[in-house]
């Protein structure tokens, strides 16, 4: 489904426009928390995996996804628990939750078939549990390339930090994720 709004190219605005709709339907997420002007496109995505849990294999993911990130503002989030911020569509997402990038760190690093870690919430945690393109985006090293820009853009470090990290994106680029790095 397109609207009209979400099809503007210039600065990636359709896509963050649609970002936002997307993050209201499947988080209920509100707008006011996600403004445009604090949504940053810094590339592209291409994986195909297998669809999840794998009881079919006739189906398939294989589609383009565009790397977003914003960082939320803490004086409007301040008060918020996470269950006032998140109302989770049930059709469309299982389980979200917030996590530092330690603790997807610890995922790497650990066994994949079974991950347990006293930093989440939940006891036990499994690196299945998370979606095909975010395991690739973690494998690649590209998760942890995100939340360096995502640091040196909220301005505790020096100006030149946030260039070289927002530099080091190439937006014209679509990144290619193996079969491998989606596992």
């Amino acid at each position: 489904m397109n609207f009209p709004d979400e099809l503007i190219e210039s600065d990636a605005i359709g896509v963050k426009k649609a970002a936002q709709r997307k993050l209201f339907h499947e988080l209920g997420i509100n707008n006011t928390f996600v403004p445009l002007n604090r949504i940053h496109f810094l590339g592209r995505v291409l994986y195909t995996a297998p669809n999840e849990p794998c009881t079919q294999t006739a189906f398939a993911e294989h589609e383009v996804d565009y790397i977003l990130v914003s960082v939320l503002d803490p004086v409007a989030t301040r008060n918020l628990a996470d269950t006032d911020l998140m109302k989770l569509n049930p059709d469309e997402v299982s389980d979200a939750r917030w996590m530092a990038f330690s603790d997807f760190n610890y995922m790497k690093c650990s066994p994949r078939d079974h991950i347990s870690t006293s930093k989440t919430s939940d006891s036990d945690f499994c690196r299945s549990s998370i979606t095909p393109w975010l395991r690739g985006l973690l494998a690649r090293g590209l998760l942890q390339k995100l939340f360096s820009w995502a640091e040196a853009s909220c301005g505790n470090h020096l100006q030149e930090r946030f260039l070289t990290e927002d530099q080091s994106w190439d937006r014209t680029k679509i990144i290619h994720l193996s079969s491998e790095d989606v596992q």
